[in-house]
């Protein structure tokens, strides 16, 4: 199903009389559900591209190690620390390019989908559950 060639108002007037439809036999209805949460979504992933469109572009040449230092000043950063198996140092934006605007969500928590435990970061997973 592609949706890019409709427009917004179009995928709401549909959405409005898949919930009439629902609500009158939701019994016969259940392969427009999937439909209904494939417009859902549509709408959600234009509402968030219409916003980062607004926002102005990030320069991706200002990088800096996440230390702060510039990129220059630790050449062997991407060598692995032994103590930690990590590398010595990440590349990010620059602090100046992070403070213009928040653009994307950062996930702090996840559910484990084998076990259903939530993480949020507070203690480690709880094997077996």
């Amino acid at each position: 199903m592609d949706l890019s060639r409709d427009t917004d108002d179009d995928l709401r007037m549909r959405l409005a009389q898949i919930d009439k439809e629902i609500s009158n036999a939701e019994w016969r209805l259940s392969n427009r559900k999937e439909e209904r949460e494939g417009i859902e979504k549509e709408l959600v992933r234009r509402a968030e591209e219409a916003r980062i469109a607004l926002l102005p572009p990030v320069n991706r040449s200002a990088r800096a190690l996440a230390s702060g230092e510039p990129e220059s000043a630790v050449p062997d950063y991407r060598d692995i620390n032994p103590a930690t198996g990590m590398q010595k140092e990440y590349i990010v934006l620059t602090k100046e390019e992070r403070e213009r605007d928040f653009v994307r969500p950062l996930r702090d928590a996840y559910r484990h989908l084998k076990c259903w435990y939530d993480n949020d970061g507070s203690e480690g997973p709880k094997v077996g559950t």
